[in-house]
């Protein structure tokens, strides 16, 4: 999987982010209220490392191969409420370029699932400075390269 993913952004939380409790009317209105039935099951903290992997050049895991990856390396994925703080940071930060999806990937299991798309995973299109867009994948897919995967270290 090395081949596969690079670490572009490697950084402890700093500053303040909104509690789960806090966003859980955003996450509902940007990505339905299905997604708070689902939550991660890690709750990330101010001295947590943020993560953010990207695919390498013509190298694209599946999804699945990302959630593995994670897992084996002991970090935590963030699903709807970690796209909330990788989001909040960047308002201050802008440290994530425009164009780019933030894919709020977790295990199948504390996704959501739709009908007609089976599990979903959480996005996080931006835009431009400070303009987000919020949509909605299918968990089984392959990544692609503007794609960004968060994941957190406990500290």
């Amino acid at each position: 999987m090395k081949d596969k993913l690079k670490l572009i952004y490697d950084e402890p939380i700093t500053i303040g982010f909104p509690s789960l409790e806090e966003s859980k009317d955003l996450i509902e209105e940007r990505w339905g209220k299905n997604v708070l039935s689902h939550n991660s099951v890690y709750i990330p903290k101010i001295g947590d490392k943020l993560k953010l992997f990207g695919p390498v050049k013509n190298k694209c895991p599946h999804s699945n191969e990302f959630v593995h990856f994670v897992q084996h390396k002991g970090l935590f994925l963030p699903n709807a409420y970690g796209l909330i703080i990788v989001e909040s940071l960047d308002s201050v930060c802008d440290f994530i370029k425009a164009g780019t999806f933030l894919m709020g990937i977790d295990d199948k299991r504390n996704l959501s699932f739709e009908k007609h798309y089976g599990h979903v995973v959480p996005v996080l299109l931006k835009n431009g400075r400070n303009s987000y867009e919020y949509l909605k994948l299918p968990w089984a897919m392959v990544l692609e390269a503007d794609e960004i995967f968060p994941a957190f270290e406990p500290s």
